[in-house]
């Protein structure tokens, strides 16, 4: 345990500021390039998940977790795992399986592991 850390305690070094530094100098608009991604047509996230007070359309009963919540509720390798594929960890879940080899490049160079990598980081630093 890390002094003045809040609850619960862990040290999630995703959502400290020199870790996203270090992801930027290696690699300029790191979280830029996939907050793209997360607001395009491609992916367009928030068209199923609740952000902060942004609600998706259609009934409540459909809507996916809120995601500013992510870094409090969720374990970032979770993350990446759920990413890469969903119904693996939840099989009849909603959630599409998004990353598959040579997608998104004109987001986020690299492979499905390098993608969902950078949508983690972002996920983890999420604002309004």
């Amino acid at each position: 345990m890390k002094d003045n850390e809040e609850y619960p305690y862990e040290y999630i070094s995703e959502t400290q500021q020199w870790y996203i530094e270090s992801k930027e100098v290696k690699s300029p608009g790191y979280l830029s390039s996939a907050k793209r991604l997360f607001e395009s047509k491609d992916v367009n996230c928030i068209l199923c998940h609740v952000k902060g007070e942004k609600m998706p359309e259609g009934d409540p009963s459909g809507w996916a977790p809120d995601l500013m919540i992510a870094k409090r509720r969720l374990k970032p390798d979770w993350i990446k795992r759920w990413l890469l594929d969903p119904q693996s960890i939840q099989p009849g879940t909603k959630m599409p399986k998004f990353f598959s080899e040579g997608e998104f490049q004109d987001y986020i160079p690299g492979t499905p592991a390098e993608q969902t990598e950078a949508m983690k980081d972002y996920l983890m630093n999420l604002w309004e």
